[in-house]
């Protein structure tokens, strides 16, 4: 009876639920940012106090050394040439020369 009408269907999707859906990966993508700015600075301090660490043990043992350069083996070498010398003069014995650390 109509035999020159045309009959046209179209299908819109209108999501909805776009936001409440997109909304829980936002938020997922930023609790990930968070988490790893938050391992990055933990690393930082980390090495911050490894070279802190390895600096004050490196003053310590440099210390250390200008202690025994400085004091005690030119000590230890008087007491010994004074020993000797004390040997070779016959006012002490030979046990005080040698003294076993």
């Amino acid at each position: 009876m109509y035999d020159d009408m045309w009959n046209l269907t179209t299908t819109i999707n209108i999501p909805l639920y776009f936001w409440s859906k997109q909304r829980q990966g936002v938020f997922e993508a930023q609790a990930s940012l968070s988490e790893a700015k938050s391992e990055l600075e933990a690393v930082k301090l980390m090495i911050a106090s490894a070279i802190r660490d390895n600096y004050s043990m490196f003053k310590a043992a440099e210390k250390l050394t200008e202690l025994y350069q400085g004091a005690l083996i030119p000590k230890t070498y008087q007491d010994f040439e004074l020993a000797i010398a004390g040997y070779v003069a016959g006012k002490v014995e030979a046990i005080t020369v040698y003294q076993p650390a």
